[in-house]
């Protein structure tokens, strides 16, 4: 998998934070960039890696 171009002005990446939730926007002319992105984004969030390395967990935010 590549990751989108740094810079890349077709896409969008950013984080919206709230009292109770945080938003995690992600958009791209570029399809091939987008679903780079939405496989990070969906692996992050179904198979997270705090459950597999503790350390993560351990680590000072």
């Amino acid at each position: 998998m590549n990751a989108p171009e740094k810079g890349n002005r077709e896409t969008f990446l950013n984080a919206m934070t709230y009292p109770d939730k945080t938003l995690h926007p992600v958009a791209s002319c570029n399809q091939k960039d987008f679903k780079n992105l939405m496989h990070v984004y969906m692996d992050a969030v179904f198979y997270p890696n705090i459950y597999k390395y503790r350390q993560i967990f351990m680590q000072e935010g």
